[in-house]
């Protein structure tokens, strides 16, 4: 099997997990020639029950990692084999200017939350995952975490946890506890989690005494890898962390990252991301993980609109925080203001810290509950986050045990070939009164229940109305030449995080019929457009090149809700652009949809129904930019489906 796209890694370095039963230190390795340079338990105490164990393997110089990818990629005996990534910290450049005023503790109702808590020395440890952090701020010392087991400066490893001298933290790329930030980044997001109180001097964190653990994931130049990642978290795991903050990440799905944030029994706090990208479109790893313990943040402003250069996504981002223009301690003891989800990101966590001391007892989901039904609901967040609400701490911290009621009557009114329109009546913030705080909804081709509710794929859904409000949500479906029973559960959350009865009810999508088949014949090709022996056309993404795929006229005479439906492969620079248009002539083109970044095979639907009971072209035209390595793309499958009138 040949493999494409590694993107950018350690070179002749593999992340191996085999399948139960295989011999972890036998043939497979064996067989590749290479050294074993760690081993994590994801898993066992500590740690989610089971777990995993992946190997860090070191190749031999004259195998790469692609070659070795190949070879282990049919291998029976293989769970995964993938690089060990390189990343890079995803920053937004600011103003030098220092701004006064610490406007994000204020949007999130700190003072109130202040009332009720204000951290803990012997609380929950949070761990930051980061740069590493100024052991000498004067802000920050007090509340940096001690490893009581380690005596300093001996060069031993006095508690046997694999880290030496590991005093106030740990640096997985030197094995011992140098955490000195020689960057910044890191050591304004513990800052923001938890700068002294009340000092009369810097700043004031969302936590005014805390358990700070850094992990020094990053190196002074903002660079790190995968292995790096994975023995940091196994070492937060280890030693207790019960949430961490993670102000990193980028478009490279990695899934032994993904296995050691699942195998951890930490609550995951992770920035969205600075590319003002859709990542429901494109995901931003790890914080588009689907997980029950992984939160993703995405950036607001003072005037609570999403920062320009947030990431969003209204499935795959939870909730937003204070991102733009955020004071906090830099190293040399001094503030500085930064921008960035990386700044929204620590706000999230610290709130997450004071649930912690106040509820020591709360588990991920009800402290995860906590800080998505405790938003403050923005207008200008509706449908951009999936609460669409910016974190509100008091709301988080409030002290109510009563659960709103179950949705009324939740059953499907309508139904066509492309979605289901349900209708129920509104619970209450406390069993039948007030107004709940949002809905969680969730689809799937199979009943769902409880235990599978998390896998359901989740729908968006607009914020509840006061108790007793008819309500609708349309469920959009992709079409299919066959009806598709579907089954539908909702849940009701208040302000911090109590959860409704779950319904459920049923429905038909009806069958569409096919207008267009995609038989290889009647196109317009520019460019290097070529189908392949299993019918799937590609295009290597030649820098500068436009390249064009139009298919032949299309009667749409009696049809509606015309859609056009095909799998797709991506493997773009963010610069690079799959434009899907129509046109009625042939002659005048318009854009309906558009495709970038990097994805694996998987469906996309695009509208068409302004075309429906018209003729319709419909082109795929890729235009790149003039420099830089990509894959191409690929499409398969490629129909327009619609119902008969």
């Amino acid at each position: 099997m040949k493999v494409t796209d590694l993107g950018a890694h350690q070179p002749h370095e593999l992340l191996l997990k085999l399948k139960p039963g295989a011999s972890l230190q036998g043939d497979v390795v064996s067989e590749l020639e290479a050294s074993v340079l760690d081993r994590f338990e994801l898993g066992g105490a500590g740690h989610v029950e089971g777990g995993d164990t992946v190997l860090h393997l070191q190749l031999p110089e004259s195998v790469s990692t692609e070659q070795a990818m190949e070879k282990l990629a049919d291998d029976p005996r293989v769970s995964y084999a993938v690089p060990n990534h390189i990343f890079q910290l995803d920053e937004v450049k600011t103003p030098n200017d220092l701004s006064p005023s610490l406007w994000g503790m204020n949007a999130i109702h700190a003072p109130e939350a202040w009332a009720v808590s204000t951290g803990s020395r012997t609380g929950p440890i949070i761990a930051v995952l980061d740069t590493g952090v100024d052991l000498q701020h004067p802000d920050l010392q007090a509340n940096l975490w001690t490893n009581k087991a380690e005596i300093p400066g001996n060069g031993i490893d006095d508690d046997g946890n694999g880290a030496v001298d590991d005093v106030h933290g740990f640096n997985p790329h030197e094995g011992n506890g140098n955490i000195q930030d020689g960057h910044r980044h890191g050591t304004h997001t513990a800052g923001t989690i938890g700068a002294i109180g009340n000092n009369g001097q810097g700043v004031v964190g969302v936590n005014w005494q805390a358990q700070i653990m850094p992990i020094k994931i990053f190196n002074d130049q903002g660079s790190t890898n995968a292995a790096a990642i994975i023995k940091g978290l196994e070492y937060a795991n280890k030693m207790g962390a019960r949430i961490t903050s993670n102000s990193w990440g980028g478009t490279q799905f990695n899934p032994a990252i993904r296995d050691a944030f699942a195998n951890s029994s930490a609550l995951h706090i992770a920035a969205a991301g600075n590319s003002r990208t859709n990542t429901d479109l494109k995901p931003h790893y790890p914080s588009a993980y689907e997980m029950p313990n992984m939160i993703s943040v995405a950036a607001t402003t003072p005037d609570d609109s999403r920062a320009g250069f947030s990431n969003y996504g209204a499935t795959t981002v939870d909730l937003a925080a204070p991102g733009r223009d955020i004071v906090s301690t830099v190293p040399g003891g001094g503030t500085a203001a930064l921008s960035g989800t990386s700044m929204a990101c620590p706000h999230v966590s610290g709130v997450a810290g004071l649930i912690a001391t106040v509820y020591p007892n709360a588990s991920n989901e009800e402290i995860r509950g906590r800080l998505l039904a405790g938003t403050d609901k923005v207008e200008s967040l509706r449908g951009v986050v999936a609460t669409g609400g910016r974190l509100n701490a008091a709301n988080s911290l409030e002290n109510d045990s009563v659960a709103p009621s179950a949705p009324g009557g939740l059953a499907v009114s309508a139904s066509d070939s492309r979605s289901l329109t349900l209708g129920w009546k509104a619970p209450g913030d406390d069993g039948t009164s007030g107004t709940a705080a949002y809905y969680e909804l969730r689809v799937s081709d199979r009943p769902i229940t409880e235990e599978n509710f998390e896998q359901a794929r989740r729908v968006p859904v607009s914020g509840p109305r006061a108790a007793g409000s008819r309500e609708t949500a349309v469920v959009p479906v992709r079409p299919g030449s066959q009806a598709q029973p579907l089954h539908v559960a909702l849940k009701a959350y208040d302000n911090v995080g109590n959860v409704s009865p779950m319904v459920t009810a049923q429905g038909t999508v009806r069958a569409s019929q096919a207008a267009f088949q995609d038989d290889g014949k009647g196109w317009s090709i520019e460019g290097g457009w070529a189908r392949d022996a299993q019918g799937a056309w590609q295009e290597s993404a030649i820098p500068g090149r436009t390249s064009m795929l139009a298919s032949p006229p299309i009667s749409l005479k009696g049809i509606a809700n015309a859609t056009l439906v095909f799998d797709a492969r991506l493997g773009l620079q963010e610069e690079d652009v799959l434009w899907i248009q129509a046109s009625r002539d042939g002659q005048t083109w318009s854009p309906v949809a558009s495709l970038t970044g990097q994805s694996d095979w998987g469906p996309r639907e695009v509208d068409l129904s302004a075309f429906d009971g018209k003729n319709v072209r419909f082109q795929f035209n890729l235009v790149t930019r003039l420099s830089g390595p990509r894959e191409g793309i690929g499409l398969k499958n490629i129909a327009v489906l619609g119902e008969r009138k």
